[in-house]
C-alpha cells in the first residue's frame, strides 16, 4: 500500500477500504489488476474482521458493501428528476437519413440559418441490459433506481452496491475542477448486463445445483437486480456501463463519457464521435461484423447529437428526445435442422403448428423449437421435416423460420408436416373456415387444452388480475377437476388447494384474497376476460364504452355494430357467435350470481341534476401511487362517472389526481393553477 500501515483501527479500515477500492478499480475497469488474487482476498478479509471488531468505523463506501445485506420484503418507488427517456428506433439506413433530415429542419427553422452550428454525433453500442439510474450526494452512492415507465423505478439500492464496478465513492474534485457550478448531488446513468462469459458460467452454477437456467443475459440481469435479497444479488456476475450523466457538467456529451471514466466507471466501446451521418452508418456497418466477438450482448448503435446546447435546441417528442435515435440490428440468422414438428391448441382453438429443432444459439438464446403460424404458412415456405432452415428471433424474441435451404435438403430423408384432422387434445374433429388460414378445434370449454387457457386469460392481470395463478397453477387445478369453469374459480376452498403441489398455506390464503378482491372490476376488463376472438384490451375498452349496460352488448345486432369505428365484420361476427352459444351466457351468469361486478357508466345530460358533477365532463390526469387503489381502477371509475383520462398535463386538464411520490406532472399542475386531489379527497369526490 502506498501509505504507511497503521495500528490505529479507524485508519487501517480508512486505508483498506480506498485500496481495496482502487484495487477493484483496476480490476474490473481497466483491465490492469495490481494484485495477486491471494493478497486481494487476504486484504478483504482482514477489512470484514476489523469491520466487525470495530463496527463504529466501517464507512459507507466500504468495499465490503457489495456482499450484500437483509433481504427486502418490496422494494420502494422512486420518482426521476429528470425522466428516463426512451429513444426512436431506425431500421434501416433510409431512417437514419430521415432522423437527420428533421434536425437539420428544425435547426433551420430556429435559427433561419444565420450561424446554424455544425452537428456532430457520438455513436455507442446500444446495450442489451437494463437501465439504471445512481445517485451521489457529496461522492457517496446513497440511491439506485430501475428505469420503471421513465417517470418513476423502482429503488435497488443495496443491489446495485453489490455489483464490483460500481464505484460506492466518486472524486467530487475531479467535477468541480471542470465546473465548480455543479452541486454535490450527481447522477449517473447506465447499463446493468451481464457479459457473455459471466451468462454462460451463470447458467453452468444453475445447472449444477438442479435450478432453472436464464433463457438470455438480458434476462438474467433484470432478475439478478431485482432480488429481494441482495446477498443473491452479489453472486451473479452483474457489470455497469455508464452512458450519461444527467447534470451535464462539461458541454458535451463525448466529454462527459472521458470524465466518466477519470471517475472510475466502465463505458461501452468501441465508440465514435462522427462529424456526418455517413460516418454513423460506417461504424454501424463495422461494430455489425464485429458483434459476435464483443464482450456483451448488443442490439444496435446509438446515434446522439454531441453537443448539449444543440440537444436543448432540439428538445423532445413524447418520451423520446429528437436528439438521439437507435439504429437496430436486424434479427441475427441461424442454420438448424427440423427435427419434428408438434400441434399446439391455443386460447381460442387455433392449431399451431411448432417446429422442434435441434438447439441452436441465435442473439445469445439457445433456440429448440420456432412456430410455423399456419398451413399456408409450411406451404408458402415448402417446410418439410428434416429440413435446414434459417432461424431468426424476429424482433430478437420469437423464434421464426425465414427459409429452407433447400441446397442441404436430402430427399430421401424429409417427409411431410401432415396437420391432424381431430384436436391434439380432446380428439374433436378440426374444422377449417372458408377465408381464414387457421384450423380449429371447435371444443372451445370441452377442450382441456382450451380450458386451461381461457381460464389462464380470465385471470390475467388485464382481465380480472387475480395473483397467485398462473399457468402451471391453472394447468394443475384443471387436471384435478377443481376448476372447469371462470366461475369455479370464485368457489375454491383452502381445503381443496391444500392436498395439490405447488400450493402453500400462505400463498393459498394470498390466492384467496386475490379471488375475492378480483370480484370488483371493471365492465371493459369483464369483457376483455371473457376471452371473445379478436377482441383485445382496446377493443373491450371501445365496446364497454359503447355498450355501458353488458346486456345491451349481448343483445346488440351486428349491423349496428359495425357502425363503432375500429369494428369490423370480424369481430363483430366473433361477437354474436360468443354469446349464441349457452355455455358463455352460463357462466356470465354464475360469475354475477358469485358476486362480480362493475359500476354501470352513468348517462348524464344535465349535470346540474347528477351528484357526480363534479366528474362528468371533465378532463382528469393521475400521477404517484394510491393505497386505496390502482391507477387503473381509478381511470375506470372515473370514465364510468363521464369523465375522462389523460396521461399528460396541460391547460385543458381539470383535475390532477395526485398520490404519492408525484413527479414532473405534479409540478407542471401547480404552475397551471389545475385543482389537485389528493388521495384523501379522491375517497370523498369519487
Amino acid at each position: 500500500m502506498h501509505n504507511k500501515l497503521s495500528d490505529n483501527p479507524e485508519k487501517r479500515i480508512k486505508q483498506l477500504s480506498e485500496f481495496i477500492n482502487d484495487l477493484n478499480i483496476n480490476y474490473h475497469q481497466l483491465d490492469n489488476p495490481k494484485v495477486e488474487d491471494s493478497v486481494y482476498d487476504a486484504l478483504f478479509k482482514e477489512l470484514i474482521n476489523l469491520e466487525k471488531k470495530y463496527p463504529i468505523f466501517k464507512t459507507k463506501n466500504s468495499p465490503t458493501q457489495k456482499v450484500g445485506s437483509k433481504a427486502l420484503t418490496k422494494f420502494e418507488s422512486f420518482t426521476h428528476k429528470t425522466p428516463m427517456l426512451s429513444l426512436s428506433n431506425a431500421f434501416n439506413a433510409n431512417d437514419v437519413h430521415n432522423f437527420e433530415t428533421k434536425i437539420n429542419k428544425i435547426l433551420s427553422r430556429q435559427i433561419h440559418n444565420i450561424n446554424k452550428p455544425n452537428i456532430c454525433y457520438f455513436c455507442e453500442c446500444k446495450l442489451d441490459g437494463l437501465a439504471i439510474s445512481l445517485h451521489y450526494k457529496d461522492g457517496i452512492l446513497t440511491h439506485a433506481a430501475t428505469r420503471g415507465d421513465g417517470l418513476s423505478g423502482e429503488l435497488v439500492t443495496q443491489n446495485v452496491k453489490t455489483i464490483k464496478n460500481i464505484p460506492l465513492k466518486i472524486d467530487l474534485k475531479k467535477i468541480n475542477n471542470i465546473n465548480n457550478n455543479i452541486n454535490n448531488n450527481i447522477e449517473i446513468r447506465g447499463e446493468v448486463l451481464i457479459s457473455k462469459k459471466g451468462f454462460e458460467k451463470l447458467n453452468q452454477n444453475m445447472q449444477k445445483n438442479n435450478k432453472q437456467t436464464f433463457a438470455n443475459p438480458r434476462n438474467a440481469a433484470a432478475g439478478s437486480l431485482r432480488q429481494l435479497d441482495s446477498k443473491i444479488t452479489a453472486t451473479r456476475p452483474l457489470e455497469f456501463y455508464a452512458y450519461s450523466l444527467p447534470n451535464e457538467i462539461t458541454q458535451k456529451h463525448s466529454s462527459d463519457l472521458i470524465l466518466l471514466k477519470e471517475l472510475g466507471f466502465a463505458i461501452a466501446e468501441p465508440n465514435l464521435l462522427a462529424n456526418n451521418i455517413d460516418k454513423c452508418l460506417d461504424f454501424y456497418e463495422k461494430i455489425s461484423d464485429l458483434r459476435k466477438h464483443l464482450p456483451y450482448e448488443i442490439d444496435g448503435i446509438v446515434y446522439k447529437i454531441d453537443d448539449y446546447k444543440v440537444q436543448k435546441q432540439l428538445g423532445m417528442i413524447a418520451r423520446a428526445p429528437r436528439w438521439a435515435i437507435a439504429h437496430k440490428f436486424p434479427a441475427e440468422k441461424v442454420e438448424t435442422i427440423i427435427q419434428d414438428v408438434d400441434f399446439q391448441v391455443g386460447r381460442t382453438g387455433t392449431i399451431t403448428p411448432v417446429a422442434r429443432l435441434l438447439p441452436v444459439l441465435v442473439g445469445g438464446v439457445t433456440v429448440s423449437n420456432a412456430t410455423l403460424h399456419n398451413k399456408d404458412e409450411i406451404i408458402r415456405k415448402d417446410i418439410k421435416i428434416n429440413d435446414w432452415a434459417i432461424i431468426q428471433r424476429a424482433g430478437d424474441v420469437i423464434p421464426e423460420i425465414v427459409e429452407i435451404i433447400k441446397d442441404k435438403r436430402d430427399p430421401k430423408n424429409i417427409s411431410d408436416i401432415i396437420f391432424p384432422d381431430k384436436c391434439p387434445s380432446c380428439d374433436t374433429n378440426l374444422i377449417e373456415i372458408k377465408g381464414e388460414a387457421a384450423i380449429r378445434c371447435p371444443a372451445q370449454w370441452e377442450c382441456p387444452a382450451q380450458r386451461k387457457e381461457m381460464l389462464w386469460y380470465f385471470v390475467s392481470k388485464p382481465a380480472l388480475n387475480i395473483t397467485g395463478l398462473g399457468k402451471k397453477q391453472i394447468g394443475v387445478l384443471v387436471d384435478n377437476n377443481i376448476i372447469r369453469s371462470p366461475a369455479d374459480i370464485y368457489q375454491i376452498q383452502k381445503h381443496d388447494l391444500l392436498i395439490l403441489e405447488r400450493f402453500a398455506d400462505k400463498s393459498i390464503n394470498n390466492l384467496l384474497n386475490s379471488i375475492e378482491k378480483s370480484k370488483n372490476t371493471s365492465l371493459k376488463r369483464f369483457i376483455l376476460s371473457l376471452g371473445i376472438r379478436e377482441v383485445g384490451a382496446v377493443m373491450a375498452e371501445q365496446l364497454a364504452d359503447n355498450y355501458p349496460k353488458l346486456d345491451d352488448l349481448i343483445n346488440a345486432k351486428q349491423e349496428d355494430l359495425i357502425k363503432i369505428d375500429s369494428i369490423g365484420p370480424n369481430i363483430a361476427n366473433s361477437r354474436c357467435e360468443f354469446f349464441k352459444n349457452d355455455i358463455n351466457i352460463n357462466n356470465i351468469n354464475k360469475l354475477k350470481e358469485l358476486g362480480v361486478n362493475w359500476p354501470e357508466k352513468n348517462i348524464i345530460k344535465d349535470n346540474n341534476l347528477n351528484i357526480n358533477n363534479h366528474i362528468n365532463n371533465k378532463i382528469f390526469v393521475i400521477t404517484g401511487k394510491f393505497e386505496s387503489f390502482s391507477r387503473e381502477d381509478l381511470a375506470d371509475k372515473i370514465k364510468s362517472l363521464g369523465g375522462k383520462v389523460t396521461s399528460s398535463v396541460s391547460k385543458n386538464t381539470d383535475v390532477l389526481l395526485c398520490g404519492e411520490n408525484a413527479g414532473s406532472k405534479l409540478s407542471k399542475a401547480e404552475k397551471l393553477d389545475i385543482e389537485i386531489w389528493n388521495e384523501d379527497k379522491i375517497n370523498i369526490k369519487i
